[in-house]
């Protein structure tokens, strides 16, 4: 079985490539640290994908944020954030 995974957190996706290997030793996998919120990396990695497997079966897109009250939520650039990521990503 073939799985790629991308995180915009270079140690968060290593801490999920060695779980996965941990539980799953015979898997090839793909990690690529990757920002959704930015179109040339995600089709970046979208090519690199397609490279590497010839095709795909499943896609999963589990990225999302949320800023937590207060000041973080204040300013365009914040919103945009979310925007880009949950929306566009």
């Amino acid at each position: 079985m073939r799985v790629s995974i991308a995180d915009v957190n270079g140690e968060a996706l290593q801490q999920t490539v060695a779980e996965i290997k941990g539980k799953f030793p015979n898997v090839d996998l793909l990690a690529v640290q990757v920002d959704v919120s930015k179109y040339e990396e995600v089709t970046a990695f979208k090519e690199r994908v397609f490279e590497w497997a010839g095709e795909v079966s499943v896609v999963l897109n589990n990225a999302g944020i949320c800023p937590t009250g207060g000041k973080s939520w204040e300013g365009l650039e914040q919103w945009r954030a979310v925007i880009d990521v949950n929306l566009i990503g």
